[in-house]
């Protein structure tokens, strides 16, 4: 038994100075020596569908508030993994004229302006407002005759604005600003 167990003993201990070759050469080891660690969620709480632009070195994330106000917060990081809230996008009853249920809201930057297009479900339609600056404030909603949900916004690189839905079954491309 002595031998038997004295023999496994230095199996197990050969087995861990073994090193196993990888022959790929194009995927590397982690550097162990790099202490990065952060806990998700990056923002605890009820913070879903969020949206995120990068503005030089700085990102800015919304996310969906449903019925809440003031709604859609905005949030500011330099790593995107510690954020801080720095406004909301719906601070005044006059911005929507109407009941408040904000999902998937969709946060972009072009030519100095800060633009944000959603869909609010209690009033049945999509919407866009724009800031200065992305802590506020908002300007009032700019109500789209379009209904569909989640609603994303593309701008080309002559500055020409779409609105691009997500509809599961079909594709649309609809220009805002002809």
């Amino acid at each position: 038994m002595k031998l038997y167990l004295s023999t496994v003993a230095l199996l197990f201990f050969s087995i861990s100075f073994s090193q196993q070759v990888n022959p790929n050469p194009w995927v590397m080891a982690a550097d162990t020596a790099a202490e990065i660690t952060y806990t998700n969620p990056v923002i605890p709480g009820f913070y879903p569908d969020p949206s995120v632009c990068r503005v030089g070195d700085d990102y800015y994330l919304v996310n969906s508030s449903f019925e809440y106000f003031p709604g859609v917060p905005v949030f500011h990081s330099k790593d995107l993994i510690n954020c801080e809230q720095i406004g909301h996008c719906i601070t005044r009853n006059e911005q929507i004229n109407g009941e408040v249920n904000i999902f998937a809201p969709t946060i972009r930057f072009y030519n100095g302006t800060f633009y944000l297009i959603t869909t609010n479900v209690a009033h049945g339609g999509n919407f866009f407002m724009t800031a200065k600056d992305p802590a506020g404030p908002w300007s009032n909603a700019f109500w789209m005759d379009m209904s569909e949900i989640d609603p994303d916004l593309f701008i080309d690189d002559n500055g020409k604005a779409s609105r691009v839905p997500a509809v599961y079954d079909w594709f649309e491309y609809a220009a805002i600003n002809e």
